[in-house]
């Protein structure tokens, strides 16, 4: 039996397991058990996913998707005998709506899918004379590095910045910020409000800070550094 997408759906097989672990540099794979004390489905609930049909996205695909995606309600049940290794792995089938994916792995590289786009969190350093005083992080405002924007900081709308939380290529868990923007077009559910030319400005002057968090911030000199080392 071969599994069509239905209009606005994408099929997937996902490894309910594959986010609970934690690969080193010298190949040894440890065990992480997300679930014993956490009760955050975002950390907890599998997001990677494969591609079985789907209308724009080519079959094989790995994509990232909504974390409530994994619910009975999108499940897909006797589609064929699963295999040792499958029922080992703990594979399930998914038929999720198209607006709950965010992301495709394109190489080694995740791209985002159509109406997300990627950023990082601005932040301001600390200008005073004290010592190890956190920058603060400016509210709703990112620096987008994918799409039309990119390279530009801009201001959303109150709690845009959703943060997927994956098991990347290498391995081990991997983060990237998502909102929604509509490229030449028109949308009530467009997040971006704005660019702030004068905060891109201030980052490109390395006054400002971006990234995930106030711990991995860094300037634009830091990052390009980091990038050619």
């Amino acid at each position: 039996m071969t599994l069509k997408a239905s209009e606005g759906r994408i099929v997937l097989s996902v490894d309910m397991e594959k986010k609970n672990s934690w690969r080193f540099e010298s190949g040894v794979t440890l065990k992480l058990g997300r679930g014993y004390n956490n009760f955050n489905l975002r950390q907890i609930n599998p997001v990677n996913g494969n591609v079985i049909a789907a209308e724009n996205i080519p079959i094989g695909t790995e994509i990232l998707f909504q974390y409530n995606a994994i619910q009975e309600t999108f499940r897909v049940y006797n589609y064929k005998p699963l295999s040792g290794t499958e029922i080992a792995a703990d594979i399930h089938y998914y038929s999720i709506p198209s607006e709950m994916a965010y992301a495709y792995l394109d190489g080694d590289e995740w791209k985002p899918i159509k109406p997300y786009a990627f950023g990082l969190r601005v932040f301001r350093p600390y200008s005073g004379i004290l010592q190890g005083i956190e920058p603060t992080q400016l509210k709703d405002t990112l620096y987008v590095y994918t799409g039309e924007l990119s390279g530009k900081i801009v201001k959303t709308l109150k709690a845009c910045d959703y943060c997927i939380v994956f098991q990347d290529t290498n391995g081990r868990e991997g983060n990237i910020i998502v909102f929604k923007h509509y490229e030449n077009e028109d949308s009530d559910n467009e997040e971006v409000l704005c660019v702030m030319d004068e905060l891109t400005e201030q980052f490109h002057e390395c006054i400002l800070l971006v990234g995930l968090t106030k711990t991995d911030a860094k300037s634009i000199h830091e990052s390009w550094q980091k990038q050619n080392q």
